[in-house]
C-alpha cells in the first residue's frame, strides 16, 4: 500500500492501477518502489493509545544525535531484487534521502551503507521537501538526496545505513536531527543494453 499512497500525492492516476494488482507478486516486480523511515502519527491514533503525538507508534526516526561522533544506525528491508533487476537492465535509479532538522551546513558527518562509504560531498543538498514552509530551509531543514546507483550498496532483504556526526558548530541550540529516510527504486519499462 506504500506504493499507493506515494503516487497518490503525485496525483498519477496511472500508478493507482496497482491497487488492482496487489494480488500479484509479478505486477509489483518492476513498479517503482518508496520505502520511507518516518516519524509518522495521526493524533486521533496518539490518544487513543494514549501516547504523545510523536510516539504513538514504535519507529525508527526521528532521532537526535547526542553527541560528537554518535552514530544513528537503522535497518531498512528492502524486498526488491536489485542484483536480478540489475542484471536484467531493469533497474533505473536508487536514491536515498535523508532529511535533516537543525543544520547548519557546516556539518561534518560520516555515511555508511552496509559497511560501503558513502561520501558526504556526492550528496545534493537543498531545502527539505518535507515541509511546505520551509522556504529556502530558513528553519534549517535540509534534505541530503544520495544517487546510490553506481555504488550498488543496497541489497535485497536488511540494509544497515549508520550516520555519524563527526563535527558541528558548538553554538547552536537545537540538537541536529535525522528527520526521515526515504529510499527510491526506479524501474525501467523496458530493459537497456544486452546480457
Amino acid at each position: 500500500m506504500f506504493n499507493y499512497h506515494h503516487h497518490q500525492v503525485a496525483d498519477r492516476p496511472a500508478d493507482v492501477a496497482l491497487l488492482s494488482e496487489l494480488g500479484s507478486p509479478d505486477t509489483l516486480e518492476v513498479k517503482d518502489k518508496l520505502y520511507m523511515l518516518a516519524g509518522a502519527g495521526v493524533a486521533g491514533q496518539s490518544r487513543f493509545y494514549g501516547k504523545p503525538y510523536d510516539t504513538a507508534h514504535p519507529h525508527q526516526l526521528p532521532r537526535d544525535f547526542e553527541s560528537l561522533n554518535d552514530t544513528i544506525t537503522l535497518r531498512v528491508n528492502v524486498a526488491d531484487d536489485l542484483a536480478n533487476a540489475r542484471y536484467q537492465h531493469m533497474l533505473s535509479a536508487v536514491t536515498l534521502t535523508l532529511d535533516l532538522c537543525h543544520i547548519t551546513g557546516e556539518e561534518k558527518l560520516d555515511l555508511t551503507i552496509n559497511n560501503i562509504p558513502v561520501p558526504i560531498h556526492r550528496a545534493h543538498f537543498a531545502p527539505s521537501s518535507q515541509y511546505p514552509w520551509n522556504w529556502n530551509g530558513h528553519m534549517g531543514h535540509f534534505e541530503l538526496k544520495f544517487d546510490l546507483y553506481p555504488l550498488d550498496c543496497i541489497q535485497q532483504g536488511d540494509n544497515h545505513i549508520a550516520l555519524t556526526l563527526r563535527g558541528r558548530p558548538d553554538d547552536i541550540g537545537p540538537r541536529l536531527q535525522l528527520y526521515t529516510l526515504k529510499l527510491e527504486i526506479k524501474y525501467r519499462a523496458l530493459p537497456m543494453g544486452i546480457n
